[in-house]
């Protein structure tokens, strides 16, 4: 059974390395087939370190996921976010994996609008990789950057760069993404992105979210190579946010994730 698990956890770390920088993406942007460099929400810590600046309070949150539907390959994190002024500072925390292996991560964030329509963050990454006990532990410290610019009200462009600098190229390439998120009317928002490694070919992402009521969202998406369907919830209440979201992969099947926030002045 362990050696089955280790095979389903080396088949998971390739798609995290195929569908995300570095394995961590918000509730939100799983349920739109991992669009998240464009979000402006509280998240952004995770997504897009550019987009913490456009809230106005401060949040803390945590998220937990469970990767075809294996206990050995859960994911949990908390992040907190926290503006002043034209500025936003975060932290984000996460830990993936089991005994035999495990992977930590620790993100300090700042982002600043460089005017009323763009903004600019920047993340430093550290990362710690336990490994079976004939392995030797492995620890690394990399950065992210990226932008957003709000072109107008319903036209939102973004970017990210992960690891540019390929100092761990071997366990975290250089990922880079690029999306938009079109908002066609108050109900209806449409997210288009692609992703590009240095060990992989690009992948293609698109979502659309739905907004039946004020409070609740609606989420669908779809991952190429392979065909990866994506659907989820959000519930934004005075007190608080929820987010669930579910990814079906066409060989491994279900993978779920929740998160719960709580924003504050």
């Amino acid at each position: 059974m362990r050696y089955t698990i280790f095979t389903c956890l080396l088949i998971y770390l390739n798609i995290c390395c195929a569908n995300s920088p570095d394995g961590i993406i918000s509730s939100k942007s799983r349920s739109l087939a991992n669009c998240g460099v464009m979000n402006t929400d509280y998240w952004s810590v995770i997504d897009n370190e550019a987009g913490m600046v456009w809230n106005n309070s401060g949040s803390i949150g945590m998220m937990a996921e469970n990767k075809f539907l294996l206990q050995e390959l859960g994911n949990y994190s908390i992040a907190a976010t926290l503006p002043f002024r034209n500025n936003a500072f975060g932290i984000s925390m996460n830990y993936f994996g089991f005994d035999l292996y495990s992977e930590k991560q620790v993100k300090l964030a700042y982002s600043m609008k460089l005017g009323k329509k763009l903004s600019a963050g920047i993340g430093l990454n550290y990362l710690h990789f336990s490994q079976a006990e004939e392995y030797q532990n492995l620890k690394f410290i990399n950065f992210s950057a990226g932008i957003q610019m709000h072109i107008t009200e319903k036209i939102t462009l973004a970017s990210h760069i992960y690891n540019p600098l390929l100092m761990d190229n071997d366990y975290t390439p250089t990922v880079f993404r690029l999306g938009g998120a079109f908002r066609f009317s108050k109900q209806f928002t449409a997210f288009l992105e692609i992703e590009k490694n240095t060990n992989s070919p690009a992948i293609y992402k698109s979502g659309l979210e739905y907004l039946p009521a004020k409070y609740l969202s609606c989420r669908i998406g779809i991952i190429s190579k392979p065909a990866i369907v994506c659907f989820g919830a959000g519930l934004k209440l005075k007190y608080f946010d929820l987010d669930v979201s579910s990814q079906l992969h066409p060989v491994l099947g279900f993978s779920q994730q929740i998160s719960f926030l709580i924003p504050f002045k």
